[in-house]
């Protein structure tokens, strides 16, 4: 009983949470459909800015069922909202704010709705400081769904006092508005002042799907691995095959010290396919090493240094 107790304070801070712009009021999802195809409109509003160039259209009609016909949707009346082409699908603008959209019908690593991980364990009454939003695949919300099914009890929040917990992120389901918190640390989901505890494998698979897109779990005990970066240095010279010394991403001055920063930044140079990512910093060198690879798999790794201002140094391809 303890640790339900410990659990709950958090609960009432889950709308504040991701920040969440509201749906349609219709039975259908909040969508937009954009180039013949419909997108869903995620809850959360994605942290980054999206660059003009990236626009392909604005917003020209209104619908209060699924749109019909490119730049039309059935969360906004308002016209000439600018959308653009991203990562898993596309961004809109709405009351001032980017939101990411993911196709409705089944494709490569989208359709199945949103999966956000915050850089930090979030407590109550506060916002996430940063957080990365992705799109899940059909497959992977059927898994997430699953655990979510299975469960056997939901205790109301009513019935428990509340003191602060974390929360590690949050699930929005294609066609779904609520949103499903989870915790790491106590293998918990939280939805509709309704939470339950689930199977250490079951939270595992959140955790994969965390690891599948460059983000860290359990933040709060994660610590990098050691390397030296002057024996990388001696062993991969620029010009040599696979080595990569220059037309980097990163070159501005951004300081990283959390696991959460490191594999953010590391993550605008990962140019390959990967489920694996590895963690390493040199201490005397001040260097940290992010590692993409696929499991099991020889070759087809990627490896990124950069230095404790977040400035990428060198990076080296495995065959």
């Amino acid at each position: 009983m303890k640790r339900y107790i410990a659990l709950l304070l958090a609960i009432a801070c889950v709308l504040a949470l991701a920040g969440c712009g509201p749906h349609t009021e219709t039975d259908y999802p909040a969508a937009i459909m954009a180039e013949g195809t419909i997108y869903l409109k995620s809850a959360a509003a994605m942290p980054a800015e999206i660059d003009e160039s990236a626009i392909i259209g604005y917003t020209n009609s209104y619908t209060d069922t699924y749109p019909e016909k490119d730049g039309e949707t059935n969360f906004s009346r308002e016209l000439n909202l600018p959308y653009a082409r991203v990562e898993g699908g596309i961004a809109v603008l709405y009351e001032n704010e980017w939101y990411l959209c993911t196709p409705k019908d089944e494709d490569a690593g989208a359709g199945g709705g949103t999966i956000s991980f915050y850089a930090e364990p979030t407590r109550e009454g506060t916002d996430p400081v940063d957080y990365h939003c992705s799109s899940i695949s059909k497959k992977q919300a059927e898994e997430l769904r699953k655990i979510i099914d299975d469960v056997d009890t939901w205790v109301n929040d009513a019935l428990v006092d509340r003191l602060a917990y974390s929360f590690d992120g949050h699930i929005e389901f294609a066609g779904d508005k609520k949103l499903y918190y989870f915790s790491y640390e106590y293998n918990v989901i939280y939805f509709s002042q309704q939470f339950a505890e689930i199977p250490a494998e079951d939270m595992q698979v959140i955790k994969d799907i965390a690891t599948s897109k460059g983000m860290p779990v359990d933040l709060h005990l994660e610590q990098p691995g050691s390397f030296s970066y002057a024996e990388v240095t001696a062993t991969f010279k620029s010009g040599d095959s696979g080595v990569k010394s220059e037309g980097f991403v990163n070159t501005e001055f951004a300081p990283i010290s959390r696991i959460w920063d490191v594999m953010t930044q590391a993550l605008n140079e990962c140019t390959i396919e990967y489920d694996t990512v590895n963690v390493n910093y040199d201490e005397a060198a001040k260097v940290w090493e992010v590692t993409y690879s696929t499991a099991n798999t020889l070759g087809n790794c990627q490896s990124v240094y950069m230095d404790e201002n977040g400035v990428t140094l060198l990076i080296v391809y495995g065959e």
